[in-house]
């Protein structure tokens, strides 16, 4: 056959000089089913060869690549974190001022408002009448108790003051050069982002954490003011 004829010469010619073992797709693919697809199609062309490739390339090196990684959750992780951090490291090592370098959040598209005197009169009227993702479900049956927690951490309020409190609901937030969402319709889809989390060191014991980091699905984005407070932006993870 000329064509193993011609593959025989060629790694008889190349071999010495050749660090790879002459171990070349293209060069397999030729000794090794080129034959058979002459023999059953007639001539090859370029199209022919290009099929080869792809084929090589999605049922072979891919799913190898894949099999052969190891701890893949850690490599993911450690893969977010890396980036993380990069993108820390640019901001702060940028030529801008010191007060640029300072992370500020900016709520949008906001959904509604409502008092929390009027939390469950709320909720059951937009339960009634729009489509809410199972992390809509989920805020909501949770808001009150975590809210419960943040006032407890705030010395002077009252229980006027909390049922005065007004809640603004957002659907996305802008980090610094970032973009994170909750938003059950973003082009007709649920998106609620992922996030990075670094945490307190008295209470990253009390969370699951690499190296200090801890990672969750945001549930709700929205603002509280407090009468006779500064309007805080807050988020409510799981």
């Amino acid at each position: 056959e000329k064509v193993i004829d011609w593959a025989k010469k060629f790694m008889k010619l190349f071999s010495p000089i050749a660090d790879t073992e002459m171990k070349f797709p293209k060069f397999h693919i030729w000794y090794y089913h080129m034959i058979n697809t002459i023999r059953e199609y007639g001539a090859i062309n370029s199209s022919t060869t290009e099929t080869y490739e792809s084929l090589h390339k999605f049922c072979i090196k891919i799913p190898y690549r894949m099999s052969n990684r190891q701890n893949a959750t850690s490599q993911i992780i450690n893969t977010v974190r890396h980036d993380s951090i990069l993108n820390y490291l640019k901001r702060i090592t940028s030529s801008t001022s010191a007060k640029k370098h300072r992370q500020t959040s900016t709520l949008s598209g906001i959904k509604e408002s409502f008092l929390l005197s009027d939390f469950n009169e709320f909720i059951n009227e937009y339960k009634a009448t729009h489509h809410l993702a199972q992390e809509d479900e989920k805020a909501f049956d949770v808001l009150i108790e975590a809210l419960n927690q943040y006032f407890d951490l705030i010395e002077g309020i009252n229980d006027d003051d909390v049922k005065a409190t007004l809640i603004k609901w957002y659907t996305n937030a802008s980090i610094g050069i970032d973009t994170v969402r909750a938003n059950t319709k973003y082009y007709n889809a649920p998106t609620f982002s992922n996030v990075a989390i670094n945490m307190n060191e008295e209470e990253a014991e009390n969370y699951h954490t690499v190296d200090g980091t801890c990672f969750a699905k945001l549930l709700m984005l929205f603002s509280l003011k407090i009468p006779g407070h500064e309007e805080k932006n807050l988020a409510l993870v799981n």
